[in-house]
């Protein structure tokens, strides 16, 4: 960034000590009007593109490979959302896809939990260490569910990406776009 503005500003200097120069050497009127003849003039300033520029290609392409992906596999569950969240400790929201089972268990767990502690007096600490315990092992369960569903999930995706030209296309659009970003990223980090 810091060259394309560089070499921006040199051209923009040498333009303007042409345009001074050519002013103090301005020929009487007669020649001039002999002169005169139109000029097609075009400047091309290279740069290079901003790599918030190229991440945000970067997510947009691997959104794509959800979009398509969600759009010809067959179990709803394997279904990738993506939404932007806050991390806890921050307000500065990231992007995460996670798939639909993952959400689900997410989902039931808490409530689980929710459930549990509302039926204990704020008072009780033996009723809420209960539920506390019930509601961890409940969540220990859905953990290994989702380890479970990705390993499925794994699986019927490396398939479709073997059966499916437009999956295996756009993950290669994909791969194109994340090299082009980490060639970017090196570069920078050399400047």
């Amino acid at each position: 960034m810091r060259r394309a503005i560089a070499s921006t500003a040199t051209a923009l200097i040498v333009i303007s000590w042409a345009a001074v120069g050519h002013a103090q050497e301005v020929p009487p009127p007669a020649e001039t009007a002999q002169r005169q003849q139109p000029v097609d003039e075009e400047i091309i300033v290279r740069g290079r593109r901003m790599l918030f520029e190229m991440r945000k290609e970067l997510q947009a392409a691997r959104e794509h490979v959800w979009d398509v992906f969600n759009d010809i596999n067959g179990n709803d569950d394997f279904d990738i959302a993506c939404l932007d969240a806050a991390r806890t400790g921050t307000r500065i929201p990231k992007r995460t896809c996670r798939p639909k089972y993952a959400n689900d268990a997410t989902s039931q767990a808490g409530k689980e939990l929710l459930r549990r502690m509302q039926g204990c007096d704020p008072n009780d600490g033996a009723c809420i260490e209960g539920a506390m315990m019930a509601a961890s092992s409940m969540a220990q369960q859905q953990q290994a569910r989702i380890a479970t569903m990705d390993q499925r999930l794994d699986q019927a995706f490396q398939q479709l990406a073997r059966e499916q030209p437009e999956l295996a296309t756009a993950i290669l659009d994909y791969l194109k776009k994340e090299r082009e970003y980490q060639d970017a990223t090196r570069a920078r980090e050399k400047d």
